[in-house]
């Protein structure tokens, strides 16, 4: 049966359906049980039909689909496929022969003289050179962003040396007249060169594809060469490089040569390279900093700036070479420059030890200048709950925020805070404010222990009897081994702060402290119950002995106890004493 013999038969029974209700029903609208079994029935057939409707609907559509046509028929004649005839170094003959030559092979097609230059050597394939630049684009930032000219020999360019001048005019008043002047500039090339070595085992290798390992290798050392000329350039056989900031700043010769090593010092011993220390000072020369205030060599212009860093002082010997510093513990108080930053990054230049002497000042004062900004700043202790919180909602918790149920529990003696500064960047130093670790001592009931978490932050814990300190320290460790990057660790030691000196020291030296506390007061309660004030057996008054501080009285009790250890006689076996006696 057709599709439309269905459609037509459902249709009709339809029909039949309608009229049996209307015929057979009572003045209620109810059928009878035998004429409602009459009625399922006819619907039972429409739903059959109207399945069978369906279903072979839907095989004559996969029936059309399948018998469309897979591919496109020919309608013109076939003609033969030509490629363009590359030549010269575009040749795959040219690249064939360039390839021997790198192997020390014979040449096969004998075509490399068509590259040999006046000076010697043959030119590299051209697509060997698009992989050279392709390289350097990727290597080099400020190639991607400079507008790149490629010439066969020097070229002059026309630049705007004056531009033209807007100016408020009256209605109907005369225009004021500006004219832009015009200048050239020279473009010419510099020698830049590399030598790569390669093994002859590399070489006899044929499945190792020479060619790209030396496109990459002269790619990166062109594209480090490039991007420091271009920053720092003297000029001389190289680019001439920092010219923005010359024309911006107003420097001098003198100026941009010292601009250049700030450039290098900063490139060599922050995270920043040199290209992006340049480009800082370029961006502070458009901002309006004079050359004066770009150096930082104004000390009254940076003295507010002036922040303090702690560092492991072992492991950054060498960096605290030429550079003020002091020592807390085993941890040395570094003072930088701030010089702020954005979503990017943020900037800093370090305070040398000859920045501080054109300052004019001592170590001692530049620690309580960076100690007097520090306790200016924004310092952040909040339970390590708080920490995550923030990390995992810094717009709040929402009601309907699916991850709300991550939150641990808020608790009523946290086990963990965490110390840091509001950026949250080189924030251990603010265990350095006095202020803070008081409050945090008033807080904690007394003394509590640090753990360097890294150079940006520390973890405060109460004191617990329960943990030891080689169990911390060896936690520190492992985290700094495993998780923490080196040049982010701060120390493998546990500190802790002693509320009665208020000063931070080693958990060890603070264990030391507390045993000789310890004996003092066990030495303080034996004199106080010994030589009470009373009357003798005679019933005459005895009189009060002087009271001596601990203090004072320590040292000569750990004399006399090492005088008494060395009169002692200590046994010894018989053989040795007779030994001894002969």
């Amino acid at each position: 049966m057709t599709i439309s013999e269905m459609i037509q038969k459902r249709a009709k029974v339809w029909e039949t359906a309608k009229n049996f209700v209307d015929t057979h029903e009572n003045e209620n609208g109810v059928l009878s049980a035998e004429d409602n079994e009459t009625y399922s029935r006819m619907e039972k057939e429409i739903e059959d039909l109207t399945n069978a409707i369906d279903r072979q609907q839907r095989a004559e559509a996969r029936e059309a689909e399948l018998n469309k046509p897979v591919n496109t028929p020919i309608t013109e004649r076939p003609t033969k496929q030509t490629e363009d005839v590359k030549t010269g170094r575009a040749s795959n003959a040219y690249k064939e022969d360039f390839g021997a030559h790198l192997r020390g092979k014979r040449l096969v097609h004998n075509v490399l003289s068509e590259g040999v230059q006046a000076d010697g050597g043959y030119l590299v394939p051209e697509e060997f050179e698009r992989q050279i630049v392709t390289g350097l684009d990727e290597a080099n930032v400020v190639r991607s962003l400079a507008k790149v000219i490629t010439t066969n020999a020097e070229r002059k360019i026309p630049v705007a040396a004056t531009h033209s001048t807007a100016a408020w005019t009256a209605e109907n008043g005369a225009y004021t007249e500006s004219n832009p002047t015009f200048d050239q500039k020279t473009i010419d090339a510099f020698k830049l060169t590399d030598l790569v070595k390669v093994s002859i085992e590399l070489l006899q290798d044929s499945m190792f594809d020479l060619e790209s390992y030396i496109a990459d290798e002269f790619a990166r050392a062109f594209g480090i060469a490039e991007e420091e000329a271009f920053c720092v350039g003297t000029g001389t056989n190289q680019p001439t490089g920092m010219s923005k900031v010359a024309a911006v700043s107003g420097a001098t010769g003198s100026d941009l040569e010292a601009l250049r090593d700030k450039a290098r010092e900063m490139g060599s011993k922050t995270k920043f390279s040199a290209s992006e220390a340049a480009e800082a000072m370029n961006y502070m020369a458009m901002a309006g900093w004079k050359t004066e205030d770009t150096m930082i060599t104004d000390f009254d212009q940076v003295k507010d700036n002036i922040v303090c860093r702690l560092a492991n002082a072992e492991m950054n010997e060498e960096y605290l070479a030429n550079k003020p510093h002091t020592f807390v513990e085993d941890l040395a108080v570094v003072y930088v420059i701030d010089l702020g930053g954005n979503e990017a990054g943020h900037m800093s230049a370090p305070i040398t030890n000859t920045l501080m002497e054109q300052y004019g000042i001592t170590t001692e004062e530049l620690h309580d200048i960076a100690l007097h900004n520090l306790s200016e700043s924004q310092i952040e202790f909040k339970t390590m709950r708080d920490v995550l919180v923030d990390m995992m909602f810094p717009d709040g918790i929402k009601e309907d925020d699916p991850r709300a149920f991550m939150v641990p529990p808020e608790e009523e003696n946290p086990s963990m805070y965490v110390l840091t500064n509001a950026e949250r960047l080189n924030g251990a130093a603010a265990i350095l404010d006095a202020k803070t670790m008081e409050d945090i001592s008033e807080k904690l009931g007394g003394d509590f222990i640090i753990l360097p978490s890294s150079i940006h932050e520390t973890l405060i814990l109460p004191v617990n009897e329960d943990m030891s300190r080689q169990m911390l320290e060896s936690m520190v460790q492992d985290v700094n081994a495993g998780q923490v990057a080196p040049e982010e660790r701060l120390s493998d030691h546990v500190y802790m702060y002693d509320s009665q000196e208020k000063e931070l020291v080693l958990a060890d030296k603070m264990e030391e402290r507390q045993q000789q506390r310890a004996e003092a007061q066990r030495d303080e309660k034996g004199i106080e119950q010994g030589d009470k004030p009373g009357k003798s057996e005679r019933g005459e008054k005895k009189p009060e002995r002087e009271r001596i501080s601990m203090k004072e009285k320590l040292p000569e009790k750990k004399a006399e106890v090492a005088k008494n250890e060395a009169n002692r006689e200590h046994p010894v076996p018989s053989k040795t004493k007779e030994t001894a006696l002969a």
